[in-house]
């Protein structure tokens, strides 16, 4: 999916995609990956999230999962260096779910809340080159909670 479309033929922007973990399989946790484009199509948009202003312009994210338009609301951007962390999306209990939410909230550039109750969350990645836009394995990464 990285150079290619759905239907296989080579595309620069690639696709966006769900990550392999979840086999096809919408979860709990959802992680979907994207090319940050400088034209602004595919993830091209994601990376402003780090910036309070357009993050908080921007909160709400709609996704249509192939059944139904799914809204999700942001509350966490922040970055990783690809060569030191992954995203899992699996845990065994729900506290484990929950301490995952509460680790990406303490890491985020900018300050979001996340009702008690959220049990469906998405994951939003794509390559960043931080704020100096010069560095190398650099990660946007937007967490939202399913609000509709």
């Amino acid at each position: 999916y990285l150079s290619k479309t759905p239907s296989k033929e080579y595309s620069k922007a690639g696709s966006i995609f769900m990550d392999q973990q979840a086999g096809g399989k919408w979860g709990i946790m959802n992680l979907i990956h994207g090319h940050n484009m400088n034209n602004g199509s595919m993830f091209g948009d994601i990376a402003n999230m780090m910036y309070e202003d357009y993050f908080n312009a921007h909160k709400i994210i709609q996704i249509y999962d192939g059944k139904t338009l799914k809204e999700y609301t942001a509350f966490a951007a922040f970055s990783l260096d690809d060569r030191k962390e992954s995203i899992p999306i699996y845990y065994s209990t729900m506290e484990e779910y929950k301490a995952k939410i509460k680790d990406y909230q303490s890491r985020s550039r900018v300050a979001g809340t996340v009702p008690e109750s959220a049990n469906d969350f998405l994951i939003l990645n794509t390559c960043w080159y931080g704020d100096s836009g010069t560095e190398k394995n650099s990660h946007a990464i937007i967490v939202a909670y399913r609000s509709k």
